[in-house]
């Protein structure tokens, strides 16, 4: 399990974590469910950077900076996916469904990055900061703090666990490429085992809310089921999508399911922060 650990970590950060003996495709598969622990060390950056950089420079630039640093804790690794994405979905489409899927696919292979990529990123970022901002402005009014700091630490494994309904319910588009490998392989253990661990981080996130009675057992419960729910379906309807685009899934589609759930997973805290 532990060399398991190692590899989901190794895959969603810069972490320089070490992975002893030979890596086969197996145990990259069965890394899956220890995605969102992978998100939660994020998160825990992403949240402790947040407060301490809020209380010294405001929630503006305290939140462009701690922004920057869950990008660079990540590698932005999704954000190449969103990319890549944007700009194989900008393809127009000629009449033959098949010769579209198959140009979306290539396109997705060019090391250069054109215009709707360079759009997915700026706006990504824009509207990502825009929302950590506002979730920090309110983090200044009375029993709030400890709950910004528990949706700031959760939402990057939310975000990462996104990616398990997708590989499960989704076939990969491609016979070649990284996220054949998980696509291929993921069952309904191993989603039940990362929802399992999400539960485990939402509530190590959430304690100190609790015991400062910042949020009550209802609404922490509340707060984790609405998202769950709703980013189940929500990568139910990427899975369709992309197959309706691609033929399939890639690894750069489940980047930017992950860079999508981020932004609305701090919409939804933003407007339950302030209603």
């Amino acid at each position: 399990m532990i060399k398991r650990i190692l590899l989901a970590l190794q895959f969603h950060t810069i972490v320089p974590v070490k992975v002893s003996g030979e890596v086969t495709e197996r145990d990259l598969a069965r890394s899956a469910p220890f995605f969102p622990l992978a998100g939660a060390l994020q998160g825990l950056l992403l949240a402790a950077a947040s407060l301490a950089l809020a209380d010294a420079f405001g929630p503006n630039i305290g939140g462009g900076l701690s922004l920057a640093v869950l990008i660079i804790a990540s590698g932005g690794f999704d954000l190449d996916g969103l990319a890549d994405t944007a700009d194989a979905l900008a393809v127009k489409t000629s009449g033959d469904p098949e010769a579209c899927r198959q140009k979306r696919l290539d396109i997705m292979k060019e090391s250069t990055v054109g215009a709707m990529g360079v759009i997915a990123i700026v706006v990504s970022i824009l509207l990502k900061f825009l929302l950590i901002s506002g979730a920090l402005a309110s983090g200044y009014a009375p029993g709030r703090r400890w709950l910004v700091f528990a949706l700031l630490f959760a939402m990057p494994a939310f975000s990462k666990w996104i990616t398990l309904p997708a590989m499960y319910h989704g076939q990969p588009a491609r016979e070649d490429g990284l996220g054949r490998i998980f696509i291929g392989n993921t069952g309904f253990r191993e989603v039940a085992c990362s929802t399992f661990l999400l539960a485990g981080i939402w509530l190590v996130a959430f304690y100190p809310a609790l015991y400062l009675k910042d949020v009550s057992l209802t609404g922490c419960i509340e707060f984790f089921l609405f998202p769950l729910v709703f980013f189940y379906a929500l990568g139910v309807l990427g899975v369709k999508f992309f197959a309706k685009k691609f033929g399939g899934l890639t690894g750069d589609h489940l980047g930017a399911l992950t860079e999508l759930a981020e932004a609305l997973f701090l919409l939804i805290a933003v407007f339950r922060l302030r209603h």
